[in-house]
């Protein structure tokens, strides 16, 4: 009986007497199979683990390293006050390395309302203003609360092109760019503390 993870699986035959026990015609080891499709599946799980890390959102918010890199323009700017947007698990009193935080009292100043009236960032109502998460990819903080929602909205908010009637209603609307490298300075080619 052979071996079935020696490749052999075919009884050997005569020459002239169906297929030849040639070797290029046996299949592949079952072990080099396994590793190759191993390999695979590893590499192709990179692509789409480094874009969730890049940017997502997190219920209505972005998160990931634009997250982060958003409020972490907007303290260094000096539109949020309160905490630098780290999270150092060993002085955390409430925060967990993952969901809502509540360490922090982060505040918006007059700077940075003016900040969000220019970009047009309007406000929901009945929301805190200022939430943070722990984002769970980067160990820091990302915005939540009704400004993480306003600054996603207005990020992703399509804009009116030229009103022509003789256009189809479809090319009216344009994507509208969302300028977060000019906006928030972000240099999302630079790796961060947690992709290093």
């Amino acid at each position: 009986m052979p071996d079935a993870f020696s490749g052999s699986h075919q009884p050997p035959t005569a020459p002239g007497e169906g297929r030849e026990p040639d070797v290029a015609h046996r299949p592949p080891r079952t072990a080099t199979v396994a590793a190759a499709v191993v390999a695979a599946a590893v590499v192709s799980l990179k692509a789409p683990a480094q874009a969730l890390r890049t940017a997502r959102t997190c219920y209505d918010h972005v998160a990931g390293r634009v997250g982060v890199d958003i409020m972490a323009a907007m303290i260094r700017r000096g539109q949020l006050t309160g905490g630098d947007g780290t999270f150092n698990p060993d002085l955390s009193r409430r925060d967990r390395r993952t969901g809502y935080g509540h360490d922090v009292d982060y505040t918006l100043t007059a700077q940075g309302q003016q900040f969000l009236a220019d970009f047009g960032v309007q406000l929901p109502p009945r929301r805190p203003v200022i939430r943070y998460c722990i984002d769970w990819s980067e160990q820091r903080h990302h915005l939540a609360g009704a400004l993480g929602r306003g600054t996603t909205r207005q990020t992703h908010r399509p804009r009116l092109g030229p009103q022509n009637r003789h256009q189809p209603r479809r090319s009216r609307h344009r994507p509208r760019p969302c300028g977060l490298h000019d906006t928030f300075d972000l240099q999302l080619n630079e790796p961060t503390r947690a992709s290093r």
